[in-house]
């Protein structure tokens, strides 16, 4: 049961973070977003360390630089 609302909670709070930065004015998704400033802090990490810090898998990161 705690696991389930663990989930929930983690979903709202990317929602609201998401609308926050939609509001905002960018047109960016939080994930990408994530993956930037790691990028832009360490410009030479290996995308396996870039995954790790981004708590991803290196396809998700994969797809999100491509999306930028």
């Amino acid at each position: 049961m705690r696991f389930l609302q663990y989930r929930q909670a983690i979903r709202a709070y990317r929602q609201y973070a998401q609308n926050q930065v939609r509001d905002n004015g960018f047109d960016i998704m939080i994930d990408q977003r994530l993956v930037m400033k790691s990028l832009l802090e360490n410009p030479v990490i290996k995308q396996q360390d870039l995954a790790e810090s981004v708590f991803k898998d290196n396809a998700s990161v994969t797809r999100n630089i491509e999306l930028l």
